[in-house]
């Protein structure tokens, strides 16, 4: 799931990156047409998942929690300890943002700063047991609701989804290499 929330969060970025480089290098993929049906495609999908699957309002009304607030956890619990720098690189949000969304986790109490022993400029980010708590409530409600939502679907198209999103997964990360 981490996988799918972290590719997800930089899809409109993806979008108009390819859009970027198919009119800049004019390479010609595909008629402008099928193009501009894609990328509206693309942006109705974001809506949707916004709308019923990631609505991150709510899980819990009583912390002001937005995605990147949940992408910081998720990385967290993946990679351990990272700095502010590391953090700010991997969700690609600027220096006051990235503050801000470690001030309120660290609020919550589901993160802890910690200085770095080797280098005091560095401050390193941990996930407290509060926090892997949290985020494991968090992922299983989502779970649920991801779940109802492709209920809706049979299971050819939600192959046919399981693959478009693995490829576009695969784009991005070639994208970002």
């Amino acid at each position: 799931m981490l996988n799918f929330i972290y590719h997800y969060n930089n899809l409109i970025n993806v979008i108009d990156k390819v859009t970027y480089c198919l009119i800049e290098r004019r390479i010609s993929l595909m008629d402008e047409k099928k193009l501009e049906i894609m990328l509206n495609n693309l942006y109705l999908f974001h809506r949707f998942l916004r709308r019923n699957g990631f609505n991150y309002e709510n899980f819990n009304r009583n912390k002001k929690m937005t995605f990147n607030h949940h992408l910081t956890l998720l990385l967290l619990k993946k990679r351990g300890k990272l700095s502010m720098s590391e953090l700010k690189k991997l969700i690609g949000i600027n220096k006051q943002s990235m503050t801000y969304i470690t001030d309120t986790l660290v609020d919550n109490g589901l993160i802890h700063r910690v200085s770095d022993l080797n280098d005091r400029r560095v401050i390193n980010i941990i996930i407290t047991d509060k926090g892997h708590n949290y985020l494991n409530e968090w992922q299983k409600s989502k779970q649920e609701e991801i779940e109802k939502l492709f209920k809706l679907f049979n299971n050819e198209d939600l192959k046919m989804l399981y693959c478009s999103i693995k490829n576009i997964s695969n784009t991005i990360i070639e994208m970002d290499n």
